[in-house]
């Protein structure tokens, strides 16, 4: 699967950085290189847990981050089939190519749809946000491993906060905008048992309430 599509700059980074006065320090003029630009994107959406690709027409790569070829590697819910980006299963397909089709077919001001693609492996599912770019028919995906992100906090909530496994697992899912009953049925529990790892969650960290919860974590995402 490697070797299924090139893993190559996409043209714009190709293209010569824009002339500049040679007064200008080195770290100002490097700002208009395209593939600097590039760089910090992946880096910035790296340090996120996230990662990019570019497509085109019949979702075509032109594109993938290191951390994407990572994720299409793996060929657990997203993968590479004659060089077109795609879903394992066939619903989270026929809803990726039905919004990659709708996105790239509109003239107006860029859009984005956002989509959960479900992994096979049972992990939880990798969160897409897609992002026409006007004028080029092409779209940027950013993805979001919900995965890595939780297997990331566990250990740092754990020991802040002194959390159980369980009471971890649906702090984050809280934190990812899951409901209750989402929550519930994704960690294969009754509402009544959940309900008591959150008032022990509620206990250790000292808030109250749901939002107070999910605040915490951001706050601490934040200041990483």
């Amino acid at each position: 699967m490697k070797d299924d599509f090139p893993f190559a700059i996409p043209a714009a980074a190709q293209s010569h950085a824009m002339p500049s006065d040679r007064s200008l320090p080195d770290t100002i003029t490097s700002l208009f290189d395209p593939l600097e630009r590039i760089r910090s994107l992946e880096h910035a959406l790296d340090s996120l847990g996230q990662a990019l690709a570019l497509l085109g027409q019949n979702a075509r790569i032109l594109y993938v981050s290191p951390h994407a070829m990572r994720i299409l590697q793996e060929n657990d819910g997203l993968t590479v089939v004659n060089q077109a980006f795609c879903a394992n299963l066939e619903e989270d397909h026929l809803n990726l190519s039905s919004a990659l089709d709708a996105l790239l077919e509109r003239n107006e001001a860029p859009m984005k749809m956002e989509l959960n693609i479900h992994r096979p492996s049972g992990k939880l599912p990798y969160k897409l946000r897609v992002n026409a770019l006007l004028d080029t028919q092409q779209a940027m995906v950013i993805i979001h491993d919900t995965n890595a992100n939780h297997m990331a906090w566990y250990d740092r909530l754990q020991a802040r906060f002194q959390l159980t496994p369980r009471e971890c697992q649906c702090t984050m899912l809280l934190t990812d905008g899951y409901s209750m009953a989402e929550i519930a049925d994704r960690m294969g529990v009754s509402m009544q048992t959940l309900r008591q790892h959150l008032k022990h969650a509620f206990n250790k960290t000292g808030t109250h309430k749901q939002h107070e919860l999910v605040g915490i974590v951001l706050q601490m995402q934040r200041k990483r």
